[in-house]
């Protein structure tokens, strides 16, 4: 079920554990299970590195960003450093890179995390939006 309806579903019945398991705390026997704290560790994360450059150079003019494939934002948008280089830190899934620019075209490239770090190049060209 790719339809996010699992996760929502999974997210209530969490929810819905604890609150059960605040109306029971007296109840020693749920004390010694694992904490709800344990189920709730951040999730891995790994680096996304995008590389921007025209004609092989670093590209500076630009604004990255990244969504999920569903048009979410998933992380505040950043200027590359005079390397041309912007870094991300994001849980696996995919993403869309959004370059956005007064110098280049505007630019979109679709990425796929999956358990290790990921680095893209975007070439860009001269032109308006």
């Amino acid at each position: 079920m790719g339809d996010g309806r699992s996760h929502s579903r999974r997210e209530l019945l969490r929810v819905g554990a604890l609150g059960a398991m605040v109306s029971v705390a007296g109840c020693s026997s749920l004390r010694s299970g694992p904490t709800p704290l344990e189920e709730d560790e951040e999730p891995e994360t790994y680096t996304l590195t995008v590389v921007l450059e025209e004609n092989g150079q670093p590209a500076l003019e630009a604004s990255v960003s990244i969504e999920s494939t569903e048009f979410v934002p998933q992380a505040d948008a950043q200027v590359p450093g005079s390397d041309g280089i912007v870094t991300f830190e994001l849980e696996d899934g995919e993403y869309i890179v959004l370059v956005e620019s007064q110098e280049f075209t505007n630019a979109e490239e679709p990425v796929t995390i999956d358990g290790e770090d990921v680095e893209v190049t975007i070439s860009l060209e001269r032109g308006y939006g």
